[in-house]
Parts: C-alpha cells; sequence; structure tokens
C-alpha cells in the first residue's frame, strides 16, 4: 500500500477548506430579467438603441430596473448603471437590436452574468411609424447565468 503523498494531501486540504469557507458561493442562481425591451431609433446619426429590462438578483434579494440608450458610435465597455447603482449593464455588440449580446455585472463583485438575446421568444418587429422604427419584446422571464469573473 502507498502512503499518500504531500501533494495528495495538500489538495485534499486545501478543497475542504475552500468548500467550508463561508464567502465562497458554490450555487449561484441565475439573474432573472422580466419586462425585456429593444426600441430602435435610427431616424438620424448616430442611431440610438433603448433597452429596458427588470433585473431579479436571487442571491441577493435584490429587484432593480435598468434602462440604456446606447448609440453606434460607443464603446461597448461602457457600463449604464441600473436604478440600484450596484448592478450595471454593458452591451459588447448592440448594433443589432435583433441580437443583443449584453453584460449584467454587480459593483465591487466578482458576480458577472454575459448573455445574449435572441431567438423564438424574442420578437421583434418593424412600428411603421418614425420613432421608434423597430420594437423588440422578451416572452417571459431571460435566465442570465451567472460566472464569477
Amino acid at each position: 500500500m502507498k502512503a499518500p503523498s504531500i501533494t495528495t494531501t495538500f489538495l485534499a486540504l486545501t478543497g475542504a477548506a475552500i468548500a467550508a469557507h463561508p464567502n465562497v458561493k458554490l450555487d449561484l442562481k441565475a439573474f432573472q430579467l422580466t419586462k425585456l425591451s429593444a426600441s430602435l431609433y435610427d431616424q438620424s446619426l448616430p442611431a440610438y438603441r433603448i433597452v429596458n429590462f427588470d433585473l431579479k438578483d436571487p442571491n441577493n434579494n435584490v429587484d432593480t430596473s435598468c434602462s440604456s440608450a446606447w448609440s453606434g458610435g460607443m464603446s461597448g465597455a461602457y457600463k449604464f448603471k441600473c436604478s440600484n447603482s450596484n448592478y450595471q449593464v454593458n452591451f459588447p455588440s448592440l448594433y443589432d437590436i435583433e441580437d443583443i449580446k449584453l453584460n449584467v455585472s454587480v459593483v465591487n463583485s466578482k458576480e458577472f452574468a454575459p448573455g445574449e438575446i435572441n431567438g423564438d421568444k424574442w420578437k421583434c418587429e418593424d412600428t411603421g411609424a418614425e420613432y421608434p422604427s423597430k420594437v423588440c419584446k422578451w416572452t417571459g422571464v431571460y435566465d442570465l447565468p451567472i460566472v464569477l469573473a
């Protein structure tokens, strides 16, 4: 029978210590986005995209609303604050409101939730009006899984 190596013993003890640490979140629940909508205002340049949604963070028991007016000339790194300023959203890609890439993050935290909004539940239609020219709405709740940055 072989004796456990120092490395094996160290890894086992380290893993147990991390799992027992109270600040490590191993079971983060997804952010939930509701009332998710986007509007395109492209009658003059630069074109604007307005995105609105309500955000529920079940991990911190927080409900907030988020709204942004993003123009085609803005950096994808620009962060819009939600009504609860501990939450912010940015759009790495928002050129086409029918396919939106967004990131929701918690200020001073490693919680980060990237997502892409498109597909069958993302319903877009031309309005036939001058302002806005197109509107999209999400049907139901959009779950945005959290990763630790």
